[in-house]
């Protein structure tokens, strides 16, 4: 990468990243290389051959290094449900190189995220460095052959089994940033789930064992990791952006493995498997994330107790999932010793975020919200209220990833998308639609597990009063709350805060000892 990153003793990750005058990230997306990147190497997928793309990584980034990383397994072997090994050649870790296209527009969307995020925070400034690089470089990823990822391709039919069955695994090489790998044994997988009308699907995910042994008490827990939003393109799918080192959250979940646990993450319904990703649908997403942990708890290599303690975290997009599957636990799986549940920042209400993210950098979410609901319930017809304008960028933000929607459609008015010139926000509480919006509240049901429920005052996105509000409804089902507002600004400040918060608060729900609940008391 050009330019310098240079050491500071002030810096909590020990780095600073330079600054750089840039073009505006729409006008450098607009003009950006499309040539085809080249390819090497093969792995063998399910029932054909498929070209891996490069291992080699010519963009390195050093903020987020850790002295304490071991290598992840690494293999090249595709193992199906029936147990049967397809071996492929070359190193089979799917990594991506980068173009001289995708460093430029990395530093582009770089000077474009860091008005919305707290200047003096390096670590969060150093996550947005590392996941736009994937997260904006669609050159790189589409160039690529149909099949270079056909593991994501879900067998037709679907195989008979149980919720949260394996149907195909693979070892993978993962990475916390490029070069860095996770302190992990890693599993790239596919499993059985259910959708927001139970019919069955496929999920694909990630199951991440730690290196070392648990240093707790009893068996070693498994964290079911859900993710916030990454965007509606295949390519955005975190189990897809491990392999590249362009993950954002894998700081997070890193830490997590450092300490002992082991992670189970979704890539939710449709993200990176066919079909649209049916962001912020309250039981598709309550449904992979809880199966994830069975589908850990049933692979043998992941070598993870089938009955251990369970904790569920997740912040914005993966805060909502996170409290779905915490309150939904009890009745969907039973089966699952859940612990508790960590809700950071999350979508409670869609309607009142949308009204907050209106007109705002982060309004495209909004649309992914609509494509998710026009994808889960397809007789809501949600095209017939757009128009043109509306439909096409309907259409296009699902080959989008996440930094890619904030550069390209930053505040854009959702009442210049519909015919009647109404807001979406505004259509969300209306006729059919509300029905089905209402439906993906949380907070209607009671978790039988404790929970924590963290937001920043000054969250832009997630409105803060809306956040208390879903702690007092737990706490009126009687539920066992502990409530933290966040000092750290905005979104992404906060959610650096509440991971601190978090961990300790995790600790104890997995020692067994008393939870605190200060329902009543905000």
């Amino acid at each position: 990468m050009s330019g310098s990153v240079r050491t500071s003793r002030s810096s909590p990750q020990g780095c600073e990243l330079p600054r750089r005058r840039t073009m505006t990230a729409a006008r450098r997306l607009r003009d950006r290389d499309a040539r085809p990147t080249p390819m090497r190497g093969t792995v063998t997928c399910h029932a054909r051959s498929c070209h891996g793309p490069s291992s080699a990584f010519r963009t390195m980034l050093s903020c987020f290094s850790h002295s304490d990383v071991n290598g992840a397994t690494v293999g090249s072997s595709v193992v199906n449900r029936d147990g049967t090994t397809l071996h492929g050649e070359g190193d089979g870790d799917l990594g991506i190189p980068a173009d001289d296209a995708r460093r430029s527009r990395l530093l582009t969307i770089r000077s474009t995220m860091s008005q919305f995020v707290p200047r003096r925070s390096a670590v969060f400034l150093a996550a947005v460095v590392v996941t736009v690089g994937a997260l904006t470089a669609p050159a790189a990823a589409s160039a690529a052959p149909a099949d270079d990822w056909s593991f994501y391709q879900p067998p037709s039919p679907l195989p008979d089994g149980q919720d949260g069955d394996v149907i195909r695994s693979e070892p993978a090489r993962f990475y916390s940033a490029p070069l860095i790998p996770l302190p992990a044994s890693a599993q790239r997988i596919m499993y059985l789930s259910r959708d927001a009308l139970g019919r069955r699907i496929a999920v694909t995910g990630a199951v991440l064992t730690p290196n070392t042994p648990w240093p707790g008490p009893g068996e070693r827990p498994i964290v079911s990791y859900a993710i916030g939003t990454h965007g509606l393109a295949d390519r955005c799918a975190p189990s897809r952006n491990l392999s590249t080192g362009t993950e954002f959250e894998a700081a997070f979940m890193t830490k997590l493995l450092t300490l002992g646990y082991a992670v189970a993450l979704t890539d939710y319904q449709g993200l990176g498997t066919p079909g649209t990703h049916t962001y912020v649908n309250r039981l598709a997403e309550a449904h992979a994330v809880l199966d994830v942990v069975r589908a850990a708890q049933r692979l043998p290599v992941a070598n993870l107790p089938d009955d251990g303690p369970v904790a569920i975290v997740g912040y914005s997009q993966g805060g909502g999932a996170a409290g779905a599957a915490t309150e939904l636990a009890p009745d969907y799986a039973p089966d699952l010793d859940v612990v508790g549940g960590y809700a950071g920042a999350p979508p409670a209400d869609l309607a009142v975020v949308a009204d907050r993210m209106e007109g705002s950098y982060t309004v495209g979410f909004v649309v992914y919200a609509a494509a998710g609901l026009a994808a889960a319930y397809p007789e809501l017809d949600i095209p017939a209220f757009l128009n043109d304008r509306g439909r096409r960028l309907l259409a296009q933000v699902q080959n989008e990833c996440a930094a890619e929607t904030i550069a390209l459609h930053a505040f854009t008015r959702t009442a210049d998308l519909t015919v009647d010139g109404r807001s979406l926000g505004d259509h969300a509480r209306e006729g059919r639609i509300a029905a089905r919006v209402a439906e993906q509240t949380v907070g209607r049901h009671r978790p039988a597990a404790p929970v924590m429920v963290t937001n920043s005052v000054t969250d832009e996105g997630i409105p803060f009063e809306r956040t208390r509000q879903l702690a007092r409804d737990w706490c009126d089902l009687g539920a066992t709350v502990n409530f933290q507002p966040l000092a750290a600004p905005g979104h992404g400040g906060g959610f650096f805060e509440s991971f601190g918060r978090m961990l300790p608060w995790l600790d104890d729900r997995v020692a067994g000892r008393p939870a605190p609940n200060n329902c009543g008391s905000f």
